[in-house]
């Protein structure tokens, strides 16, 4: 897992990104606990943030603090509530966060409205089970299975430190389908347009993707369908150099064929 080196507690890698962004201080430091890594750490800096849902944001970035602003916060959070009930229902899920950091995503994806299995969902730095690495298939192999048992749409598998993903499902014919991080990174830029609508950036963010040297020129060749020419920005591997381009280009979104997603 992950420690934060003020607290010792662990920590889920994107709360460290959330905690960055929104108190005062500067960076943190994240210690890695795996196997390959050991005494390793990752140093973050102050980042930016995308705010929010532009509608939500339109809708309070006028009005002053106090009673007004927090009741059109209230308000908003309900109705956040109420959609989150809805987004995955009817979906059955087969969540696998392979004894590492990210033992709560089940819960998580159950707020969702998801049905989920879930499968080595308590901590253990030994790993009993198999190692937290989704990009390679033999670590999916236990997920495919209760997938297949279980007849799930979906199996969906964590890395130690919870910020690297790997999917696998069956096709009508039975046949295992495992969906690799530029597979993923795909799926989710089909989703981006909705960002961009009138042409208007998102906030100060571009109709920008950035992906690393290693996924596939059908991922490059889709963001170009969907967003025009000079709209794919090639990277080094590693999150600070995908991290750095995003900053660069003012990129909405970024990821690894690892399956790290920014």
């Amino acid at each position: 897992g992950v420690r934060n080196l003020e607290t010792k507690q662990e920590i889920w890698p994107k709360l460290m990104s959330f905690d960055c962004i929104n108190t005062d201080r500067r960076g943190n430091i994240q210690e890695i606990n795996e196997f390959e890594y050991r005494e390793a750490y990752k140093i973050m800096v102050k980042a930016h943030a995308v705010l929010g849902i532009r509608g939500w944001f339109e809708r309070i970035k006028d009005k002053k603090p106090g009673r007004e602003l927090q009741e059109e916060i209230d308000k908003i959070g309900q109705e956040i509530r109420q959609i989150q009930k809805e987004i995955f229902k009817g979906l059955r899920l087969v969540v696998d966060p392979g004894s590492g950091a990210a033992f709560f995503a089940g819960e998580i994806f159950k707020e969702l409205g998801a049905e989920v299995l879930e499968i080595n969902n308590s901590q253990d730095e030994n790993f009993p089970s198999h190692m937290p690495n989704p990009n390679e298939p033999r670590n999916m192999n236990q997920v495919a299975q209760e997938v297949l048992d279980s007849k799930a749409h979906l199996g969906i598998g964590y890395d130690t430190d919870g910020d690297r993903i790997g999917m696998v499902y069956f096709d009508e014919q039975n046949h295992r389908v495992d969906l690799e991080g530029d597979d993923i990174l795909l799926a989710i830029c089909t989703l981006l347009p909705g960002l961009f609508e009138g042409g208007k950036d998102f906030y100060s963010y571009k109709p920008i993707v950035v992906y690393d040297l290693k996924c596939s020129k059908a991922l490059k060749d889709y963001i170009y369908k969907i967003f025009g020419n000079g709209a794919a920005v090639e990277s080094k591997t590693g999150y600070v150099n995908i991290k750095e381009k995003m900053r660069q280009n003012q990129a909405i979104f970024g990821g690894e064929q690892s399956g790290h997603m920014f």
